[in-house]
């Protein structure tokens, strides 16, 4: 069995057919379909609430317009994800509840496979390289330092722990899973790992970035808003407090320096 025949390779240069070898269908299961409602809005509730989550934060990176390798590699990974998550769980959650399987739509499920694969697989490197990158800001000394030195506004330890920690557990679970038999229930904890490992970034993000986090707010909350709510975010909301804070604390000093004096001065 190549592993050419199995690609996209083969479809694009075969008349977009399937190798019949290995894709080939009984025709029994063409027709047969197996609903699972409550799994598939399950996966598509999540994929959704993700996606939702990923796309401010997506364009709070872009608006940063850094050319640090951190914010370079957060771009990048933010297509995987979303490309991941839009396979993973919006299309596999409608494809449970609707009960449809490979054999009825081939060409289609394989070309979202293969873009589920090639996402998974650049994703995880890009999450290697955000590693690396962590070790660089904890350790200047590492020996990969060059590759990072325009590095700046560095996330905290928590969050590289986060964005790592899914897509370890996801590639171990599917590495053991060529040793064991699978079960149905291992499959299930395996989509959903798979699904964590691309939705816990944006949650990262939100949760231990302070950067995007407040752009992501500035973008969502308007600002009388978060004036209201005491949420001032950037520098120069703060710094216009502060000269807020400075001049009513000068009017109040003034005003009593007066009562002060009207009080020292005798009355006529």
């Amino acid at each position: 069995m190549s592993a050419l025949q199995m690609s996209m390779f083969h479809v694009f240069t075969n008349s977009f057919t399937l190798w019949p070898e290995a894709y080939e269908c009984p025709k029994n299961l063409t027709t047969v379909r197996f609903e699972r409602p409550v799994l598939g809005s399950v996966f598509l509730f999540f994929g959704l609430l993700f996606i939702i989550l990923y796309i401010p934060c997506f364009i709070a990176i872009i608006k940063k317009k850094s050319s640090a390798p951190v914010y370079q590699m957060m771009f990048a990974l933010a297509i995987f994800d979303m490309l991941s998550l839009f396979v993973n769980s919006v299309c596999t959650g409608l494809f449970d509840m609707m009960g449809i399987s490979f054999c009825h739509y081939p060409l289609p499920i394989f070309c979202l496979g293969a873009i589920a694969g090639g996402s998974w697989m650049a994703g995880c490197l890009t999450c290697i390289m955000l590693a690396l990158e962590r070790c660089v800001e904890i350790n200047p000394d590492f020996p990969l330092e060059f590759l990072f030195r325009k590095r700046v506004f560095p996330f905290i330890l928590f969050q590289a722990i986060t964005l790592c920690i899914f897509h370890t557990a996801a590639a171990f679970i599917y590495e053991y899973m060529q040793f064991i038999e699978v079960t149905p229930k291992i499959i299930i904890a395996s989509q959903f790992i798979w699904q964590w490992s691309n939705g816990a970034v944006c949650m990262a993000y939100l949760m231990f970035n302070r950067t995007i986090r407040n752009l992501v707010m500035k973008m969502l909350i308007p600002k009388h808003i978060r004036e209201r709510l005491g949420l001032y975010i950037g520098f120069d909301e703060h710094l216009a407090v502060e000269e807020a804070c400075a001049t009513v604390s000068a009017v109040v000093n003034a005003a009593r320096a007066t009562i002060k004096i009207d009080n020292f001065v005798a009355p006529c």
